[in-house]
């Protein structure tokens, strides 16, 4: 028995066992990433893993993908996983404060990267029709038409569902949004259609999005 015992010790701890408290993104970059891992920041590439077990699959100027005990999860920039990575029951993003004092953050909408500007003050998610276009919506056909009023101008705008938004964490199907003729906004604006289905808070120069 004890040379069966000794092995099935072997094989116990030949295998890594870690206990990541907390995975923040500070910076993206093609191929590498700038992470924090358990108050500890380095600059990880692509196929790199750290010492606490933490892989990094991919990564580019809109989100990183990383890998821990075989459960994977993209990140944008400023994202936080906070507690046990692979039995964490919350997903919450951090964003900083710009110097133009606008909460900007990297993301994806229907899996295609794009740049998100918070937007209380916006009753939906909205675009421009540029971005629409290279994103494959297609909503002149599947939206509905309708006209809205600028600061400068009356436009016409088509709501549309999105299949899929992603920021950090946060992933939420169906959400309502509107495309705008032309080429305002210049960034995909995060309006209360996202807003309303999550938690959101503030804390000096740090907005805090949880699900």
């Amino acid at each position: 028995m004890k040379p069966l015992l000794t092995l099935m010790l072997a094989l116990l701890y030949s295998f890594p066992l870690y206990a990541v408290e907390s995975i923040t993104v500070q910076g993206l970059f093609s191929g590498k990433v700038l992470i924090e891992i358990d108050g500890k920041s380095r600059l990880m590439r692509e196929g790199e893993r750290s010492a606490e077990g933490v892989l990094l699959i991919y990564a580019d100027s809109h989100y990183a993908e990383i890998e821990l005990e075989g459960v994977r999860q993209k990140l944008t920039m400023g994202a936080t996983i906070s507690s046990q990575f692979a039995a964490a029951s919350r997903q919450e993003v951090t964003i900083p404060r710009g110097a133009d004092g606008m909460y900007r953050i990297g993301g994806a909408i229907n899996g295609r990267g794009v740049e998100f500007m918070v937007d209380t003050g916006a009753t939906s998610l909205a675009m421009n029709s540029q971005l629409a276009k290279r994103l494959g919506i297609d909503y002149r056909k599947k939206g509905r038409k309708g006209l809205t009023e600028t600061a400068s101008a009356v436009v016409v705008v088509y709501q549309v569902n999105l299949d899929k938004v992603e920021v950090g964490s946060i992933s939420l199907h169906n959400v309502e949004a509107v495309v705008l003729e032309g080429a305002q906004p210049s960034v995909v604006l995060l309006g209360l259609s996202f807003l309303k289905r999550i938690e959101l808070t503030q804390a000096g120069n740090i907005l805090k999005l949880r699900k």
